[in-house]
């Protein structure tokens, strides 16, 4: 039983990981089950050395899959130029009240450059070198990408905050009547 709540543990990881850096559902669960597949086959003494690397995996995959798209977010972040206002580092972290819906969705809100840059960096834990191989980019573009996607993340979650504190609904229901 262990085991079993161990793979969905991870099967959920994985769609994670690749659904943050796509923003494609389906192209997410195929990775992941591409994934979990090969490991599958492998031998649960290497357990943690496979799930390391069926994470990479999904990385790959779907990295390939957008890579169009991740060449012309890239050559779009390449042309802007980055204000210089510092990133106060108190607000680098989310606050306690930012659920993981909220964080999914300010991050989801980025161009795909800047968020995989963002995400394999910061989440992933990836050096900014080895992004930039599986980003095909230069070091200086991710780190640029890298404080872009920061920045709008921060924005967006900020933006959040605003609109739920000022009694925001962004769920409920209208009638389409406006009321004077």
């Amino acid at each position: 039983m262990q085991q079993l709540e161990q793979i969905h543990n991870q099967a959920a990881g994985h769609y994670r990981l690749a659904w943050l850096l796509t923003g494609e559902s389906e192209l997410s669960v195929r990775a992941t089950l591409e994934a979990l597949d090969t490991e599958s086959d492998s031998n649960w003494s290497f357990a943690e050395w496979m799930s390391a690397w069926s994470r990479r995996v999904v990385i790959a995959k779907v990295l390939t899959a957008i890579r169009e798209r991740l060449a012309a977010s890239a050559r779009h972040t390449a042309s802007l130029r980055i204000r210089d206002r510092e990133l106060p580092l108190e607000s680098a972290r989310p606050g306690d009240q930012t659920t993981a819906i909220q964080l999914e969705r300010a991050l989801l809100a980025i161009d795909v450059f800047p968020r995989c840059a963002l995400v394999l960096t910061m989440y992933e834990g990836i050096s900014v070198e080895d992004a930039a191989v599986l980003l095909d980019a230069t070091v200086e573009l991710v780190r640029k990408a890298r404080t872009l996607g920061l920045r709008q993340l921060l924005d967006n979650l900020a933006g959040m905050q605003v609109r739920l504190s000022a009694g925001y609904q962004p769920f409920g229901m209208s009638t389409g009547v406006q009321h004077a």
